[in-house]
Formats: structure tokens, C-alpha cells, sequence
């Protein structure tokens, strides 16, 4: 089926797994309903869903922009939409949570209400009341959380620019980001980084209203200040620091509890991943390189995720699973250099790692 504009109202409304809709143009395929069920194929320049119920994606959406109005959303298939998405924006969206077990992929992203990803998520940015993790969730660009942020202990979290906490950060699992600041303009930011979690970021800012709480560890690479308070016990290392008294960090005008540990048991020497060993055969080939690299795979079950970070920890490139035995990674925009590459696999709470050199072309 193709077309213009389409805005269909029913109780509910059902895309079997054989159904394909392509409303073609410059076009709004919008849906009222109680409850919505996608099995098939969705595509069209704006997806709007006008429910009070829930809506449920076991097939594959493809738009440039869609907008969740109220409803209860559950992603178990594919979402891609490049421009925007758009979660819960009519009143009362607490009354609504939103979970994401398959692929969630948006040019940027915006929920006002409770999101849950137990998958992978991809997004240019990201704004929340309340984010969730226990999969794996990239924002290229600034996460804005206004109440509340979890990463699980099976969860990874990468921002490429600025992680804003504005009330609660709770960090289970791994956090990667190029500036972590703790603290908005009104009321006081709480986040703790539990035992097993890690914060590793370029710039670490806690603002006169943040209390940032351990016992977990924070891997600094860059400029590092603490106007509010930090409560050991927390393992803080900051590996351009030039000063040796707690709490460590570049700027200390704020107050800290004892005790602060300064890069106990060097965890940020691998830019803040643990490191474990592979013995199956080589990992990566060749290096030094000035074209693609190979990574043998074969070894890795399970195995969810390549990333590629730089020398100043700031991670390039994200590869999703599943994978092939050999993995090719293209060179592409990457400069010559020296680079980590970690291989998060499902149940291990650290990646193996390695290290390719790419030479000038």
C-alpha cells in the first residue's frame, strides 16, 4: 500500500508480520487507537501514534521523524527514524514507561516519561525525565537527564559530548562520555558510582549543588573541578593530574569525606577499561596499518559490540553484533594514531581489548 497522508482511528489497530504500508511524499502516516500492534513493515516521512494504551513494535519502522503521544511503547523489532523521536509529549506522561528491547535508532531523542532500554540505542542526542539502561545506549552528541539516570551492571552508556545530571545518577555498570557535569541551576544532583561501576570521562565538573558518592571509580583524562562534595570511599584518577592530596583533581573548592583513593589499582590505564586476556590467536591484524584492520571474532561468543577509542579516550566508532569471524573495520575519517579497541561481550562485566596502530596514509 502507498499514498499521501494516512490517519486511521480504531480500538486497535494491527500491521500483521506479512504487512507492508509505504505512504509515500512528504506525508504523515498517523494513528488513534487503544492499542496499536506492528508485526510488518511501517515507512513514511512522519509516524505519529495518538494512543492511550500501549503500542507494540515486533516488526520494522522507517521515518524521518516519529512522535509516541501518550501511549505505552515496547520495541522488540526495529525503529529507525533519522531526524527526531519523539516519546510520551502530551500531558500526564508518567503515567506511561517505555522499554526498548530491540534496535532504537534516532537522529536525536526525547523522552518525558520513563524509558527502559534493555537493547541496543542509538541516538544524535538525548533528553529524559527518567532513562534506564542495561543494554548498550550511544548518544552522539549531549544526554540531558532531569531526574533520574541508571546504568545497570550489564549496561553501557556513551556520550560523545557533555552527560548533564540534573537530580540522580546511579552507575552500575560502564559510562563513557566527553564531559560529565554534575549540578543545573536549582535543587542538588545526587549520583553515586557503585562498586564494579566506572565513570570515565574527559572533563568532570561537580557543581556547588552536586554530591557525587563512591565507592566505585571515576577516570578523568582531561580538566577536572569539585565545587560541591564528594563522599568517599572513591577511587578518583585522574591521569593528567599534577597534584598528590585527596580528593585529586585539577580544582578543589568544594568538600570530600575520606577516604579517596587515587588510582587505586590502576583502573584507568587502558582509558578506563578493565582488561582481560585472549588467548585464542591473534586479536587484531595487521598493525601497524594504513588502510582497514581485521579482528578475529571466532573467539567471542556473544559478543555485542566493537568500539573504537582514541588516545584521548573518546570513543569513534561503535560497531553493533552479531558478527562474522573476521570483523573488516574500514579506516575511514580515522587519523593516524594509536587506538583501543574494546569487545564487549554479554555476561562479562569488562571487554577484552587491543590496541591498532594506524599509520599515515
Amino acid at each position: 500500500m502507498t499514498g499521501d497522508d494516512v490517519d486511521l482511528g480504531s480500538s486497535v489497530i494491527v500491521f500483521t508480520a506479512t504487512g507492508s504500508l509505504v505512504v509515500g511524499g512528504s506525508s504523515v502516516f498517523q494513528m488513534t487507537s487503544t492499542k496499536v500492534i506492528i508485526e510488518g513493515f511501517l515507512e513514511a516521512e512522519e509516524v505519529v501514534f495518538n494512543t492511550v494504551d500501549s503500542i507494540l513494535v515486533t516488526g520494522n519502522i522507517n521515518c524521518e521523524r516519529i512522535f509516541f503521544n501518550n501511549g505505552s511503547l515496547r520495541n522488540t523489532g526495529m525503529i529507525t527514524a533519522s531526524e527526531f523521536c519523539g516519546l510520551s509529549w502530551f500531558p500526564f506522561p508518567f503515567n506511561h514507561a517505555h522499554v526498548n528491547d530491540g534496535e532504537f535508532i534516532c537522529g536525536g531523542l526525547s523522552a518525558y516519561a520513563v524509558l527502559v532500554n534493555t537493547g541496543n540505542l542509538m541516538s544524535g542526542y538525548g533528553n529524559f525525565t527518567v532513562f534506564s539502561t542495561t543494554g548498550f545506549a550511544t548518544f552522539d552528541g549531549r544526554l540531558f537527564v532531569q531526574s533520574l539516570l541508571g546504568v545497570g551492571e550489564e549496561g553501557s552508556l556513551f556520550v560523545s559530548d557533555t552527560l548533564q545530571i540534573v537530580q540522580h545518577f546511579e552507575d552500575y555498570g560502564f559510562v563513557q562520555c566527553g564531559h560529565f557535569v554534575n549540578g543545573w541551576s536549582m535543587g542538588t544532583a545526587q549520583s553515586q558510582v557503585f562498586a564494579g561501576g566506572l565513570l570515565q570521562c574527559h572533563d568532570f565538573i561537580n557543581q556547588t549543588n552536586g554530591f557525587v558518592n563512591g565507592p566505585g571509580t571515576i577516570c578523568i583524562s582531561g580538566h577536572s573541578e569539585n565545587h560541591g562534595v564528594l563522599n568517599g570511599p572513591i577511587n578518583i584518577c585522574d591521569i593528567s593530574l599534577d597534584v598528590v592530596v585527596a580528593p585529586y583533581l585539577d580544582v578543589n573548592d568544594g568538600g570530600f569525606t575520606l577516604p579517596v583513593y587515587h588510582c587505586a589499582n590502576d583502573p584507568c590505564a587502558t582509558v578506563g577499561i578493565a582488561e582481560t586476556e585472549h588467548t585464542s590467536g591473534p586479536l587484531l591484524y595487521p598493525s601497524p596499518t594504513s588502510g582497514s584492520f581485521t579482528i578475529a571474532m571466532a573467539g567471542f561468543v556473544n559478543a555485542r559490540m566493537v568500539q573504537v577509542i582514541d588516545a584521548v579516550g573518546r570513543t569513534r566508532r561503535l560497531i553493533q553484533g552479531p558478527f562474522p569471524d573476521q570483523l573488516v573495520v574500514d579506516r575511514g575519517d580515522l587519523g593516524s594514531g594509536v587506538y583501543l579497541i574494546a569487545i564487549h561481550v554479554l555476561g562479562k562485566e569488562a571487554p577484552t581489548f587491543s590496541r591498532v596502530v594506524l599509520a599515515v596514509d
